[in-house]
């Protein structure tokens, strides 16, 4: 049942690109189909990527003026590092952060015992057991820093 909705959906979309004349196919032989973008398709196409980009950057500054904020008050309530357990995508923002605001920033593996005079988060990249252990451990979980508004 999956396949035959995948299937239906594969068809509607490429059916939305013929209309539009984004794409060109011809019959190779009875199996094969050679295709072509057409001149509308990559203007298409550069569109889409244009605003996945715009989407992309608004929501990396989003999650750097949540950074800012939370490491901000972690660094007025005393704390004189950012230690990061694990491995982030955003790794980079935290590092920007902590040194637009002269913190020193660390990065530990899970099993390093945790600073307690550091801000301590946790990576979303590691596995959800390990998160837990080390947010009951005394570290922040990275992806509650940036979702929950709260946290603030």
């Amino acid at each position: 049942m999956e396949q035959n909705t995948t299937k239906r959906i594969a068809k509607n979309t490429l059916m939305l690109y013929f209309r539009q004349i984004l794409i060109m196919l011809t019959n190779v032989n009875g199996r094969k189909l050679a295709y072509a973008i057409t001149p509308d398709g990559i203007s298409e196409l550069t569109e889409r990527g244009r605003k996945f980009a715009r989407r992309t950057f608004a929501i990396v500054n989003e999650y750097n003026d949540i950074l800012f904020d939370v490491i901000s008050n972690a660094k007025a309530a005393g704390k004189k590092s950012v230690v990061l357990y694990g491995d982030s995508y955003i790794r980079f923002l935290i590092a920007y952060v902590c040194m637009t605001l002269d913190l020193e920033f660390k990065k530990k593996n899970l099993t390093t015992e945790i600073d307690v005079d550091s801000f301590c988060l946790v990576g979303e990249l590691e596995e959800n057991k390990d998160i837990e252990k080390m947010t009951d451990l005394g570290c922040y979980s990275l992806i509650d820093v940036v979702s929950i508004k709260e946290f603030l």
